[in-house]
């Protein structure tokens, strides 16, 4: 057993002291880094709790911003609710207030009356002060009787309309007892009369009485067509007579039922007054439904029936007459048919419009064709709305069509128009006021009517009879044409021509007044007489609108695509043979589906005009014809017919008659002096036939033939001192080139041509600029002369001919090259100026280039410009040789002819624009030759004693 040594055994005991310190120090950083690593989790995870908190807050911020932002919403819809409480509160307490206040001016009708008839504006004050004095005298009260008016006021009309009448006055009583005592008095006084106005005093009713009343009212036509007499009594009672029985009706549906009792009664009369010609048509009808049912050929196997019933022009008896069509029993039930015998083909209606529409409407409801031979409701024709109703009466735009045919004939173009007012006659007077304008006629007046009062038939006449038009165009329903014409009989107004579109039949009733009827033209559907009374309807079933066949008179039958029947149209003149006898001539036709050309035709022989024509035909225009020459011009404020005539200026004419506006001649052609029509124009021209031609002419030759004499003289005289001294041989070439210069004046006399208006310019141009050039060279030489006699001048070498010939040459070359540029580049043409002249064509040369017709101009005065100031230097030189002093009153003589040129050559056309210039070319061609060469045979042929050396040299 061997025994451990010490040394080895401290190397091996991990229990040693010496061991144990270090390890407990790495366990403990360790422990720290461990708690460290922690520590700096937990500040991650808290930094990640603070950015969510803070995204959180700035969320929970916004939405607090939102939260105050509807609050402050709602509060301000808190406040305009309160705001919209309280208006709606004090529009509530207005609301009651009105109503009490309607229900106290209800209670206090009884004691207001109405007062109709007042003329406005005669009140000059105020209204109740004006009643309170006016009233006493009217119905002649007691002084002792006082009247206390509480107020009175004009009623507002209702509807933008012309004020036909005044405006009815409410006057409000204090007392009941004083509004009873007026109405006692109006009642007692009888008519009253204010300022020619018939005055009417009536009690201003409660709102259900008024309504009562007006019911009863609606009534009154049916009533007259049933022949009855009746009356409105206060405050709404209808007292009725009928067959010689009297009856007061206090409830309208009482006299609903009354006029309903007679509805099976086919009274064929209107107003009382019998209508032969419905129980005609009745007849007419009864036999063409025989005839249908015992032809083999229209409606085989079917046998027709009929049911007639009349409508009184009753809208209620109309529907009750439908329903009972419907229902089949006197007592109608809807939608159930109580007779199975028999099927409803048709119904067949002549109502008027209103009622023929409301009918369709009922109808279309079952599918049941509608056949109206009286309506002409505009509205009808919309086949979409109205798929069932089908109209054999004439359609509204051929009828129109038919008028304008005779007004265009008779050259009528001022009209009046007089309608009722309903709603077809409203279309129609719409259409035809477009129709009319197109045209290029006018409307004076359009008359409507209302109602049929003595009163509103005197407005009507005084309208008609203080227009200016002749031609007055009536369009009314059967029934209203002859209240219209009846209504009228006692009226006179000559000189009137009345075309009336109506179906009535004027020869069974008593006759009109001739001086109105005699000019009467009717549109009415063409009538033929059939053989065997043979009228019958056709066949109608759910494909009426393709019917389409041939009558007895092989006339073609059918539908149109708006339903209409084709119709022709015969234009009838009303004749008065006797106090009861009215017959009609038959003096035109209008159809509408013939040729163009064919479809009117008019005998104006055939139409009787009253005496007071004097003329052909009566003649309707607002203003006289402007005859050829003249062209209308419109008055201000007025229509289009009304114009004044004005003659046509300047190159305008009017080839016919009433032209709107003159027509303007072509270029080459002028107005004749009356003015209608266009001729030829005078070609003018500067010729060598007329006076100034033949004057300016002898001028150029009398100035060539003195320079061509002065030429001669001065080649006889060629060795004396005189023209030796001024250069004989430039003053030949200025002399020559003068000639020439006059000559060049006669190339513009005459026809221009393209030869002469390119020679003109450049032939004066370059001949001038030859003479300035020897003017130039004869002043330098001159100057020369005498500059070289002084000692020592240089100036002797230049002395020689060469030198003024080399000055004649380039001058007169530059100008040369000049012109050939012009000539090249855009040469003179002639023109044909229209313009320039009236009535005339002046042929004349265009220069082409104004730039270079200046150009040439200006070097001429340029050459002329450095001539003078030369000779002006030269002018201290010895008197005897005044050569200089004369260049300069030629160069001055020259520059005041072209400057005063050129602005009298802008200002001036045609020949005397040429006369201007060949005046400043002979001006100035006969200044220089004047004051350059005169002077010299002066001394020549009247004094030879000056014609030597010794004066010529003499200082």
């Amino acid at each position: 057993m061997a025994a451990t040594k010490p040394g080895k055994h401290k190397s091996v005991d991990p229990s040693s002291p010496q061991k144990s310190a270090p390890g407990k120090n790495e366990d403990e950083t360790s422990a720290i880094l461990a708690e460290l690593r922690g520590i700096k989790d937990l500040l991650t995870e808290t930094k990640q709790d603070i950015a969510e908190i803070k995204e959180d807050l700035l969320t929970l911020k916004g939405e607090f911003a939102k939260a105050l932002t509807r609050i402050e919403m709602v509060e301000a819809k808190s406040a305009a609710t309160d705001e919209s409480l309280k208006l709606l509160r004090r529009q509530t307490s207005r609301i009651t207030q009105l109503e009490r206040a309607l229900e106290d001016a209800d209670k206090a009708r009884c004691n207001g009356f109405r007062l109709l008839g007042l003329p406005e504006g005669c009140e000059a004050c105020d209204l109740v002060d004006f009643l309170g004095a006016l009233l006493p005298q009217l119905l002649k009260l007691p002084d002792h009787m006082k009247m206390d008016i509480d107020g009175a006021f004009r009623v507002p009309r209702q509807r933008q309309q012309p004020n036909r009448y005044p405006r009815p006055i409410v006057v409000n009583m204090l007392c009941h007892s004083h509004t009873m005592m007026i109405m006692q008095h109006a009642k007692l006084h009888g008519p009253i009369v204010f300022e020619g106005n018939k005055l009417l005093f009536l009690p201003d009713l409660a709102k259900g009485t008024a309504r009562r009343r007006k019911q009863f009212l609606a009534y009154r036509s049916k009533l007259k067509g049933m022949g009855a007499k009746f009356g409105v009594l206060f405050p709404a009672r209808m007292r009725v007579t009928y067959q010689n029985k009297t009856k007061d009706y206090v409830d309208p549906a009482d006299l609903a039922e009354f006029i309903e009792s007679f509805s099976s009664v086919l009274p064929f009369s209107t107003s009382g007054i019998p209508n032969f010609n419905s129980y005609y048509n009745f007849l007419a009808f009864v036999f063409a439904v025989e005839e249908i049912n015992n032809s083999s050929e229209l409606l085989p196997n079917i046998t027709l029936g009929y049911h007639l019933y009349d409508s009184y022009n009753n809208q209620l008896t109309q529907l009750r007459a439908a329903m009972n069509i419907f229902s089949r029993k006197d007592v109608p039930n809807i939608n159930y048919n109580c007779k199975t015998s028999g099927t409803l083909a048709a119904i067949i209606e002549g109502l008027p419009s209103e009622e023929s529409t409301q009918i369709s409407n009922l109808i279309s409801i079952y599918h049941y064709p509608q056949i109206s031979y009286a309506s002409q409701n505009p509205f009808n024709r919309y086949i979409v709305k109205f798929p069932y109703l089908y109209q054999t009466v004439p359609n509204i735009l051929h009828i129109i069509a038919g008028i304008m045919k005779l007004l265009k004939h008779f050259n009528w173009t001022w009209v009046g128009i007089i309608i009722y007012e309903d709603d077809n006659s409203l279309h129609f007077v719409h259409l035809l006021k477009e129709r009319i304008e197109q045209n290029g006629a006018c409307i004076e007046f359009i008359e409507i009517l209302r109602e049929w009062p003595n009163l509103r038939v005197d407005k009507m006449h005084q309208t008609i009879h203080k227009s200016s038009t002749k031609v007055i165009i009536s369009y009314f329903e059967m029934q209203l044409s002859w209240n219209f014409l009846h209504q009228t009989r006692m009226l006179e107004i000559p000189g009137k021509v009345c075309i009336t579109i109506t179906d009535f039949d004027f020869t069974t009733h008593k006759a009109l007044k001739p001086r109105f009827l005699n000019n009467t033209l009717l549109f009415t559907g063409m009538k033929k007489n059939i053989p065997r009374f043979l009228k019958f309807v056709r066949e109608l079933h759910r494909y009426l609108r393709n019917v389409h066949f041939k009558n007895v008179l092989g006339e073609e039958i059918f539908f149109d695509e708006n339903g209409y029947f084709p119709m022709d149209y015969t234009i009838i003149n009303l004749i008065n043979l006797s106090k009861w006898n009215v017959d009609y001539n038959i003096v035109g036709s209008y159809k509408p589906y013939a040729l163009p050309g064919e479809d009117f035709t008019i005998n104006e022989k055939e139409i009787g005009w009253e005496a007071a024509f004097t003329q052909s035909f009566p003649q309707s225009r607002c203003s006289q014809s402007c005859s050829p020459g003249y062209s209308k011009l419109p008055r201000e404020g007025k229509p289009v017919c009304c114009y004044d005539c004005t003659p046509c200026t300047g190159r305008e004419i009017s080839n016919q008659t009433d032209m709107d506006d003159c027509i303007r001649c072509p270029e080459d052609q002028w107005p004749n002096e009356k003015r209608d029509a266009c001729v030829p124009k005078i070609i003018s021209f500067l010729s060598h036939e007329e006076t100034l031609g033949i004057i300016l002419t002898l001028i150029s030759i009398f100035f060539f033939f003195i320079t061509a004499v002065i030429l001669g003289i001065f080649i006889y005289y060629q060795a004396t001192p005189i023209v030796k001294s001024n250069n004989r041989n430039l003053s030949y070439i200025l002399l020559v080139s003068l000639m020439l210069c006059f000559l060049c004046s006669l190339i513009f006399i005459g026809h221009p041509d393209k030869v002469t208006c390119v020679l003109r310019q450049a032939t004066f141009g370059i001949t001038f600029s030859i003479s300035l050039s020897s003017v130039l060279a004869k002043t330098i030489t001159v100057v020369m002369a005498f500059q070289s006699t002084k000692p020592g001048s240089k100036l002797r070498k230049w002395m020689g001919s060469r030198v003024s010939y080399s000055i004649v040459l380039s001058c007169s070359l530059l100008q040369v090259f000049l012109c050939l540029i012009w000539l090249g580049a855009a040469p003179p043409f002639p023109h044909l100026n229209m313009e320039g002249e009236d009535g005339r064509i002046q042929i004349e040369c265009n220069e082409g280039s104004a730039i270079a017709f200046y150009c040439v101009l200006g070097y001429l005065g340029f050459l002329a410009g450095i001539s003078f100031i030369v000779a002006f230097l030269a002018r201290n030189l010895p008197g005897s040789f005044n050569e200089a002093k004369h260049i300069t009153f030629s160069m001055m003589v020259f520059y005041s002819v072209w400057v005063s040129f050129i602005p009298t050559y802008l200002s001036t056309r045609g020949k005397y624009m040429v006369a201007v210039e060949i005046f400043a070319i002979l001006a100035s061609g006969s200044g220089i030759l004047g004051c350059i060469f005169i002077p010299k045979c002066y001394i020549i042929l009247l004094r030879p004693e000056r014609n030597n050396r010794k004066y010529i040299t003499k200082k």
